[in-house]
Formats: C-alpha cells, structure tokens, sequence
C-alpha cells in the first residue's frame, strides 16, 4: 500500500530525495561548499512542489523512506515560469544565488532530452515520471518499486504510457524488470555522461 503525499508532506519529501540524490553529479552542480541538509531539503522540495501541483506525489508509506513525483506530459517540462507561479525560487534562494550561473548550463545539459523526449511522445499523451527516490538506508527493501507499480496502475486505468529519464545503468535494469524499455541513449553536454529515455507501453 502506497501513500499519496499532502502539502504537509513536502518537507519530508525534500529529505527524502536529497538523500536519494547525495551523490548525483548533476544535482551537485548546485551546491556549493557547506551547503546544509536543509539547503538541500529545500532544493528537492520544489519538484515535489511541482508535481503536487501538476499531477501528484506517490511515497512508500507516510513515513515517505521513498518518494515518487509525475506530472501529466504536457507539463513535463518544470519552466523558469511554472516555478515562480509557486513561489519554488524562493524555496531555494540561497542556492540559487550561487547557482545562478549553473541554471544557463543546465539548460543547455537538458536540451538533448527535451528534444529526445519531444520526438518520441509527439503528438501522444502521457504520464512523466520527474523524480523517484528512495533514502539510502531503505535500498533494496522495495520502496522504489511499490511506488512505480502504483503509478503503473494509474497508467493503465488511463490507458496511458509512463516516460522518464535515468543515468544510471543499474536503474535501466530496474526500470526493464518493471516493464519499461530503453528507446534512447542520449549524452548529456557539459557533464558528458549518459541518459537513457524509457517507456512502459500499455499492454
């Protein structure tokens, strides 16, 4: 049984994904040295914010040891605009303000896979997944796949695929075992490392 996250939730969530994510190269291009776990909380706090917002925020229990946020397609990309509309940049201000400069290259990071993403969904809908995370004292204990089967079923009572992103070989692998298929490598510029585009066809 999976747990859908509340606005009071948010906060626990940012926890949970800054610890998921301590080690992600690309997450780390916004911190700065001494940067607290409560900077980081806030950080990861706005795409959960986003998609509460947008669609919604599946956690493993209220507990929230793992978190899982999708939006709709058309609200897959997390615009400059959407986020002020929420108040995010606020959320992370001090971070901001020395990533700032970091926020030009990610855009060029992620332009290969917003145009990866865009031709392969043309003209479909469907479920993005943004963000899956689970604290890594509870790896290996089924969180993370507890909160994509739930999504699985949404997709299916929708009848509508489920897409994402990953960099990691090991959650290809995690993601195939759940029913999902690799349509894409693509390289990531700047940090010159791989993505792999995925998606879950209904069946």
């Amino acid at each position: 049984m999976v747990y859908q996250i509340q606005q009071k939730d948010i906060p626990q969530a940012g926890l949970t994904l800054s610890d998921a994510f301590h080690e992600d190269v690309i997450w780390k291009l916004f911190y700065k040295e001494g940067t607290t776990v409560e900077q980081k909380a806030s950080f990861f706090s706005m795409p959960a914010k986003y998609c509460l917002k947008y669609g919604g925020v599946i956690a493993s229990s209220p507990k929230v040891e793992g978190a899982g946020g999708w939006v709709p397609g058309e609200y897959a990309d997390m615009s400059f605009v959407r986020m002020l509309g929420l108040g995010m940049m606020s959320s992370g201000r001090t971070m901001f303000r020395h990533a700032t400069p970091l926020m030009r290259k990610q855009s060029q990071i992620f332009k290969p896979l917003h145009a990866a993403r865009k031709e392969a969904m043309k003209d479909r809908d469907f479920l993005y997944l943004m963000i899956l995370g689970v604290q890594r004292k509870f790896h290996g204990q089924g969180y993370g796949s507890s909160i994509v089967k739930a999504l699985i079923k949404k997709s299916e009572q929708e009848r509508l695929p489920i897409y994402l992103e990953t960099e990691t070989e090991s959650n290809v692998r995690f993601y195939e075992h759940l029913g999902f298929s690799v349509i894409t490598e693509v390289m990531m510029p700047v940090i010159d490392l791989p993505q792999w585009t995925m998606i879950r066809e209904i069946e």
